[in-house]
């Protein structure tokens, strides 16, 4: 699997870390109406 960016170093505005341990972490995502993100989801 490629690694991928870590979304709390990319974006901290909009993600923070709401629970993690060694198996699990959950993120929120949260954005306002118009807001866009900075990262990139092209597949590949």
């Amino acid at each position: 699997m490629a690694e991928r960016s870590d979304p709390l170093a990319v974006d901290p505005g909009h993600y923070t870390v709401e629970f993690e341990n060694e198996h699990v972490r959950v993120v929120r995502i949260r954005y306002a109406p118009g807001d866009a993100s900075s990262m990139s989801w092209a597949s590949g």
